[in-house]
């Protein structure tokens, strides 16, 4: 809004005297996506994110500033901790103006790779999510009314005793789910 003002010839101190606001908060609200990425600001154009999160993502290329806004939003976490954590673990490589010094210590290594590791593996199970809640569902609907049959649960309780409470305790912790939702 402020930048559709300043292009149709409002001068920023005339804005920042309607908002009731310092000029110099209006110079940094009109450059505060300067450098980011359209997708980074997509992502989280939604969300409730603090202006001065935008300092760390302006340190790394376009695709990592995806990624973090991407881990931002899947972790529900917009603090500037998380931020800069996501900066401190970000290959030199991936940052504009990397250190000038690029050895890491073993543990930086070690820790980049675990999180790019675990970012695969929450895209992965993202994917998989609804197709496996929708099994389990059906599968455990197959359970109860197999227990349900008085044949096939006498059955289990005399040859497969242990396989039988388990499955019983499989239905009632679907059944309580069920219940919540």
């Amino acid at each position: 809004m402020i930048l559709k003002a300043i292009a149709n010839g409002v001068t920023e101190e005339r804005i920042a005297v309607g908002l009731s606001v310092d000029v110099k908060t209006i110079k940094q609200r009109r450059s505060l996506l300067d450098g980011i990425c359209p997708e980074a600001v997509e992502l989280l154009k939604d969300k409730r994110v603090s202006s001065r999160i935008f300092y760390y993502p302006r340190k790394m290329k376009p695709l990592r500033q995806i990624d973090a806004a991407e881990l931002m939003v899947s972790g529900k976490n917009y603090s500037l901790a998380f931020a800069a954590s996501i900066l401190s673990v970000t290959r030199p490589e991936q940052l504009v103006k990397p250190e000038k010094d690029p050895e890491q210590p073993e543990g930086d290594a070690i820790l980049e790779e675990t999180t790019d590791n675990l970012v695969t593996d929450l895209a992965a199970a993202r994917r998989t999510y609804g197709a496996d809640v929708l099994s389990l569902s059906v599968v455990c609907r197959c359970i109860e009314n197999l227990t349900g049959n008085a044949k096939v649960s006498k059955y289990l309780k005399i040859n497969h005793s242990e396989v039988f409470n388990e499955l019983q305790h499989l239905v009632a912790e679907v059944n309580a789910e069920r219940v919540r939702t």
